[in-house]
């Protein structure tokens, strides 16, 4: 069984036994939403009471999420942007002492002025400062490596059944190129040496208030792009991937965080942010707005800024896109136009071959497509109370 079902897969209700780890897949083999499902872990989150807060300090269940990490693997390895998620991943286990075998900022380094594209200005104003920081500060050395994945992309996309692949809601290069670091020789050096996770940050708990009621639930789109993992749990050299807040294992951390962000809001008494920020509408949702005022109440000991401010440190955000971001930059203006072409063309299959009913513009072309994407599909909710 192949390890990505824990990191999510599709359902169709009138076609039972059938999984589908790549959306493309699912939507061609039905033609209304209603009947799909997008299956994340259900069972692991199931079986806490999530109306129930944990009684731990949350910073106390980070570091007990690494520890089980740690436990589980031989090797681990961070995939660290710089970002504030996977920042608090990095403190999660460099402040308990915890060790990683490597924290990796992945890029394309091999191209005249680098340092200017979005794909790799977190790496270099941000992620490799503060390493550099932390090792000089603590007097420490970190395993950190800089991944060129460039060369990557002109291997991956041979024909337009790259879209068929993705394992993910995601078809931006850059999300594709993600579950192919396996073949780079840094990788097969982790690999050799036992079993081996990438640990990604993913993202915050999606927040929704309906009529009153708090709840968590997990939208497909906002996964990323790591589904699938290119890997079976009886393949000794399988590369895991791990996602450290959405994890089963540990289903308090993201219970915790989600009642922490309900207290706030119940505490300051804001209905007029409250019908925005959680509503389940895509309308009304804005990220960047939402992370305004999320990332200081589940970061606040590595942020200065108190929610609703606006961020004091340098970051991209996450993508305003939904099937290309601001970090495929480099892949749209340097990729070789044969490349260029094989990801058009896979577009352009998902465009004829999906019934127009799954797309967010009434009129699917492959422009429209990259700005606003397929229709998100959640998960089951979880009930945090009223």
């Amino acid at each position: 069984m192949s390890i990505a079902n824990d990191l999510g897969y599709y359902e169709i209700t009138d076609k039972p036994g059938l999984r589908f780890e790549n959306k493309i897949q699912a939507l061609q083999s039905c033609n209304d939403i209603s009947q799909i499902k997008w299956v994340f872990q259900d069972k692991q989150f199931a079986s806490i009471n999530w109306e129930n807060e944990p009684k731990e300090d949350l910073y106390e269940l980070y570091r007990q999420r690494a520890m089980s990490l740690r436990l589980k693997y031989d090797r681990l390895i961070l995939y660290y942007s710089g970002g504030i998620d996977s920042t608090c991943v990095l403190h999660s286990f460099i402040d308990n002492n915890i060790p990683l075998d490597g924290i990796v900022s992945y890029g394309a380094f091999d191209i005249k002025s680098y340092e200017s594209y979005n794909r790799n200005q977190e790496i270099f104003r941000v992620a490799q400062p503060y390493i550099h920081h932390l090792e000089k500060t603590r007097g420490i050395k970190l395993p950190y490596h800089l991944l060129d994945d460039w060369y990557l992309f002109e291997q991956s996309f041979k024909d337009e059944s790259w879209i068929l692949n993705t394992n993910s809601a995601s078809v931006s290069p850059e999300t594709f190129i993600w579950t192919k670091h396996r073949q780079d020789p840094y990788f097969q050096q982790h690999l050799m040496a036992g079993t081996t996770a990438v640990i990604r940050g993913v993202d915050k708990p999606r927040v929704l208030c309906d009529d009153g009621t708090w709840k968590v639930s997990f939208l497909d789109s906002n996964a990323n792009g790591l589904f699938g993992s290119e890997c079976s749990t009886d393949d000794p050299n399988s590369l895991y991937y791990e996602y450290f807040y959405w994890s089963g294992d540990n289903p308090k951390v993201i219970c915790k965080q989600g009642h922490m962000i309900k207290q706030y809001f119940q505490k300051i008494n804001r209905p007029d942010i409250v019908n925005t920020l959680f509503s389940r509408e895509s309308d009304k949702f804005v990220s960047s707005e939402y992370f305004k005022w999320i990332d200081p109440i589940i970061y606040e000991r590595y942020l200065t800024n108190k929610p609703g401010d606006d961020r004091n440190y340098f970051s991209l955000g996450k993508t305003p896109l939904v099937n290309a971001w601001h970090k495929d930059d480099v892949f749209f203006e340097h990729a070789s136009k044969s490349a260029r072409d094989v990801w058009n063309a896979g577009i352009d299959h998902a465009i004829n071959t999906i019934d127009t009913s799954f797309f967010n513009s009434a009129e699917p072309t492959l422009q429209s497509f990259i700005k606003t994407g397929l229709r998100g599909i959640w998960s089951r909710d979880y009930n945090l109370g009223s």
